[in-house]
């Protein structure tokens, strides 16, 4: 299993940080934060992040 960063996945998918923002229940900036690896999401974020785009948890947190 390849691994994707959280900005591939969300770009692969057709998502601006916008959209993505809005599916995930956060600003903007969030996502350009975590897409920066500034900011740690909780687990919670995280699933959620795999369940909007499509991924398994393992291919975008560990691969």
């Amino acid at each position: 299993m390849d691994k994707v960063s959280l900005k591939s996945a969300r770009v692969n998918k057709g998502l601006t940080q916008e959209e993505f923002a809005k599916l995930m229940g956060v600003h903007r900036n969030t996502v350009a934060s975590w897409e920066a690896d500034s900011k740690n999401m909780s687990i919670q974020e995280a699933e959620k992040a795999c369940d909007v785009l499509d991924k398994k948890f393992e291919q975008i947190f560990f691969g």
